[in-house]
């Protein structure tokens, strides 16, 4: 085995379908053609919701496919990000983070409180400790490994807190 790759145990086991690839690939053509609309190629959360209501997908997957384009980002209006992994760690539950994290964020939002954003990402090379995120926010820096839609409140509740 090569020095550069650690033996990372046993393969991490499967608790989850992944979104079907031609439906990821059909939210991100209409993803890259709205994005035409935005000349920094960055997408409001609205968009990227009007792509998934049109497509008639959940629109957790097409903020699931935005990550397949690195040109496609989701417009930032906050100092606090959750990134988070949708690539592999969609087969150890990385649907459901983002589906609680866009719930919360809608939450925030309505209540006028300070919220944050939500980045896809399709890898955060940290597979071992898959579904995995990362957080920043004033408060600093933030790996979350194994997240799980339980914990989610709690680390956003600390992140957006002042």
């Amino acid at each position: 085995m090569s020095p550069l790759l650690p033996n990372l145990g046993s393969p991490i086991a499967n608790t989850h379908d992944p979104i079907p690839h031609a439906d990821q690939m059909q939210l991100l053509k209409a993803l890259e053609e709205a994005a035409k609309q935005f000349p920094d190629g960055r997408l409001p959360p609205e968009a990227i919701d009007q792509v998934a209501k049109e497509n008639g997908r959940p629109r957790t997957h097409a903020w699931a496919a935005i990550a397949l384009n690195p040109n496609l980002q989701p417009q930032l209006t906050t100092d606090t990000l959750f990134a988070l992994c949708v690539g592999q760690c969609q087969l150890q539950g990385a649907i459901p983070n983002l589906e609680k994290l866009l719930e919360l964020r809608d939450q925030q939002i309505a209540n006028q409180e300070t919220h944050f954003d939500i980045v896809p990402r399709h890898c955060l090379d940290m597979c071992p400790h898959a579904p995995v995120a990362i957080s920043r926010s004033p408060h600093g820096q933030a790996a979350h490994p194994k997240l799980e839609p339980e914990t989610v409140s709690e680390i956003i509740n600390a992140l957006c807190s002042s």
